[in-house]
């Protein structure tokens, strides 16, 4: 797990942070650093588990989780989510497809804000994220 934390040098106050989980530290890295170009905090974890291992310790603005990963998936990470009333809103993506089978539409039936298929466009991840931590 790895993160940053600039913070505003005018006043001292922190940017938003947003957890990133997903188990491809291509995936991770990439999306960690657009939104630290972006102005905010990020920490990242590999799967479900270690999402919650940051969770115990942190609270983010937001959370961006894929959906298939071993371990906890995304699904499961939003289920526990759920279970402990956290309001910290959750962006779902996938890049897996199965015929008939909507992934994104049943993430978001189980309560992530908004979901996107891989490949992201970067710019709606960013301006999602900005709503929802605007909306905080």
């Amino acid at each position: 797990m790895q993160g940053t934390s600039p913070t505003n040098a005018a006043d001292g106050t922190s940017f938003p942070l947003v957890l990133i989980v997903d188990d491809d530290p291509g995936v991770r890295d990439s999306l960690a650093a657009v939104m630290e170009a972006f102005g905010y905090r990020t920490r990242t974890a590999g799967n479900g588990f270690e999402g919650l291992e940051v969770l115990a310790t942190e609270t983010p603005s937001a959370i961006i989780t894929d959906l298939h990963m071993p371990g906890m998936d995304g699904f499961e990470l939003i289920s526990a989510l759920r279970c402990r009333k956290s309001r910290v809103p959750v962006i779902a993506i996938s890049g897996g497809i199965t015929k008939g089978y909507d992934f994104l539409g049943a993430a978001k039936r189980l309560g992530a804000a908004a979901a996107f298929a891989k490949p992201l466009s970067v710019l709606e991840v960013i301006d999602t994220i900005q709503d929802l931590t605007a909306a905080a």
